[in-house]
Formats: C-alpha cells, structure tokens, sequence
C-alpha cells in the first residue's frame, strides 16, 4: 500500500436491500446489498455501530500493507442519515470454500495467510462465511479475505482482556479448521507483518478515521496501533501458539 493511500467513496445507484443468506450461513451484522453507480458492480455494505465500520476499513487497510487478497472497498455514506457504511464488492462465489479447498482448486496456503492476518489483529471470527472466492482472477481461482469486524485490536479494545484470548480462538473454525491442520505457518507473511512500519500502521487507522468522516465515538485508534505495533513485533509467537493450540 502506498503510504497514505485513500480509502474510496462508494456511489449506489439505488437503496441497497436486505441479503439473504445462504444456506448454513448466519450473519452477525445486518448487511446490505446495492448495485453501483456504474450499473452494473454489486456491493455489499453494512453499518450496524462505528466500531464496526472502522474495524473493517481498518482491518483492509492493513491488508493492503501485506497484499492480502480482498475485494474492493470503500465507504458509502446514506443519504437518509449521513452515516458512513464500510462496503466491498460481490465476489463471484461465497459458498463452497472447504470443498475447494480439499479439491486443491485453492491452496490451504491461501486460507493460512488469513489466519496469520487473523493472528495479528486478534480476529475471532474466521469460518466458511470469512471467505468469497474470485473466479476471473487470471490465475484461476482466487480466495479473498473478508469479514474482520470482530478484530478484538480494531473494535473497541480492551489491551488487557485481548492476551487472556485463547490462541484457539484464532484458527479458522468448523471444516476449514480441520482441512487446514497440520500445515505450516506461512512464515512470509510472518515477515511482512513484522517489517511494518509503525509510520504505516498509524497511517492506515487514520485513513480508515478519515474517511468515515473522524467520527468522535472511535476514540481508541492509539491504543489499537499500540496493540498492532507491540503484536507485530511478537508475530512469530503469537501464531505458533494458534498453530499448537
């Protein structure tokens, strides 16, 4: 990621609607989905509280800084209440992750950089649901990373309830967990979170603040960049622990 790269605005043509859910899907939040200004982009957006909104754009923000694989995103401002929504843009598959995987059509490797990522900011919520899959990726299929609002780093930390969370809770969980055992730490990506510059950790949150307009309920971007930068340092630790747990 450039330093400094801006988060983009999002225009829909129309009000965005309710999704529906697939099957064995459960959302924790209330997403909706739009199409783009364009005519023809879907994307799906969601609100719910500023803590949320911030730990998304934040969490792909820093994503950037790594190349995590992610859709698209922005944020789209309702014009009904002038509220910041985070959004990003439909993927052509949502479902099927697992079998994918054990088919060898996406690498275990490819769900493991997630759970590095995931290690970092302290996300606890990695399942089936956590991935869409891009399927006009000129290599083939290609699986993207979404879903990190319940970042314990990015959505109202708390820096000491966050090392009593169990290393457990940052594997991926049910079928994806299971495929995924017994496979090494993606010891790059390791590298690449422990080489980041506090300059750029610091810039992203504050993109992420920015562009949802500085809203003063999220008052915490010190401490979470504290957290980042302290756990970035111990990277290797923190992951053998999920890895071993």
């Amino acid at each position: 990621m450039p330093h400094g790269s801006q988060i983009p605005a999002i225009r829909l043509a129309e009000e965005p609607l309710p999704v529906q859910p697939h099957d064995g899907l459960v959302y924790s939040t209330s997403p909706r989905v739009g199409l783009g200004a364009d005519g023809s982009s879907r994307w799906y957006v969601k609100d719910r509280a500023p803590g949320t909104v911030f730990a998304e754009l934040a969490a792909y923000q820093l994503g950037r800084l790594l190349d995590l694989p992610t859709p698209a995103f922005g944020v789209w401002v309702n014009p009904l209440t002038d509220e910041s929504w985070f959004g990003c843009l439909e993927a052509n598959l949502r479902v099927g992750v697992p079998s994918l995987v054990e088919a060898g059509s996406i690498s275990r490797e490819s769900v493991l950089e997630c759970t590095v990522f995931d290690c970092w900011i302290a996300n606890v919520d990695r399942n089936e649901g956590g991935f869409v899959v891009d399927r006009t990726a000129a290599d083939g299929l290609r699986l993207l990373a979404i879903d990190f609002e319940k970042s314990k780093v990015l959505n109202t930390p708390n820096r000491f309830a966050i090392p009593g969370i169990d290393a457990r809770d940052f594997w991926p969980k049910e079928n994806l967990g299971r495929i995924c055992r017994g496979q090494p730490v993606p010891d790059q990506v390791c590298g690449r979170i422990a080489a980041v510059s506090e300059a750029d950790v610091r810039s992203a949150l504050k993109e992420a603040h920015r562009s949802m307009g500085h809203p003063s309920a999220i008052d915490w971007i010190q401490t979470s960049a504290d957290l980042l930068i302290d756990r970035a340092a111990r990277i290797r630790d923190i992951t053998r622990e999920a890895w071993n747990a």
